[in-house]
């Protein structure tokens, strides 16, 4: 004698199915509970274990009051010297955007000036925002900069690009130097931003060091060495070689 499935596993074998297929793209919301239990003849309950696992798996994410989502696919990121966030995407067959939330300059801290060989005090750049794949959350992110860039703010503002705001400042190539990947739980801002639960593990501090040759750059012969954090959901990292950058488990990264 046989095993009788579970209601609820079919429910999501039945879901995670249509959403393989593309029934229910990344970002779409998927019917309420009541219309599933309606759809699938049982109760709330019964479909809430469904959506449960669903989300165990990373296929989807709830959001409080708004309802259940279907989560991002993930995006294969190469991390080379001159990697550029829309160039990867674009590679990927995806569109890239940017959406920045923080834009100032102020003091910079002891950690930061010894990141950008500055002197504690010396002004920085502080550029933070939301990084879109297709439109939907990709990756959180932090870049520092040094303050003697003239006008960065202002042409980041305006062009909406970090690559096209230093080109306005002068610098015209600069290369990753260095680039440090970890896991941690997305904390209450981040998750939400992310459209991912708190307890979800994202990848990040993702911390990569950028430097340009002094020869590169119209900047009065000071070579560029900036700093960035990324706090990234579903993407999967590899090196210029094609070989992992890092673990797969930050989810399905």
């Amino acid at each position: 004698m046989t095993d009788k499935t579970p209601l609820w596993q079919a429910i999501a074998d039945t879901l995670r199915a249509e959403i393989t297929s593309g029934h229910y793209p990344p970002g779409d919301r998927l019917p309420s509970e009541a219309t599933l239990a309606t759809r699938f003849g049982v109760n709330r309950h019964t479909v809430r274990h469904a959506l449960a696992q669903l989300a165990d798996a990373g296929l989807v994410h709830a959001r409080r009051g708004a309802g259940v989502f279907v989560t991002a696919r993930p995006t294969d990121y190469a991390l080379g010297r001159r990697v550029r966030f829309s160039q990867n995407l674009a590679a990927a067959g995806r569109t890239g955007s940017h959406r920045f939330t923080r834009l100032e300059t102020r003091p910079c801290d002891a950690a930061e000036a010894q990141m950008l060989d500055l002197s504690p005090g010396d002004p920085v750049h502080v550029v933070e925002g939301l990084s879109l794949a297709d439109g939907q959350p990709l990756a959180l992110f932090r870049s520092v900069l040094p303050g003697w860039l003239a006008g960065f703010c202002d042409h980041a503002r305006d062009q909406q690009s970090i690559t096209a705001a230093l080109a306005a400042c002068g610098v015209a190539d600069y290369t990753r130097a260095s680039t440090r990947i970890t896991a941690k739980l997305a904390n209450a801002t981040q998750a939400v931003a992310l459209q991912i639960p708190q307890a979800r593990r994202c990848c990040g501090p993702w911390r990569s060091t950028w430097t340009t040759k002094a020869g590169r750059s119209n900047t009065g012969g000071r070579g560029l060495r900036a700093t960035g954090c990324r706090w990234c959901w579903r993407t999967r990292s590899r090196g210029s070689g094609g070989g992992a950058a890092s673990p797969t488990g930050c989810p399905s990264r």
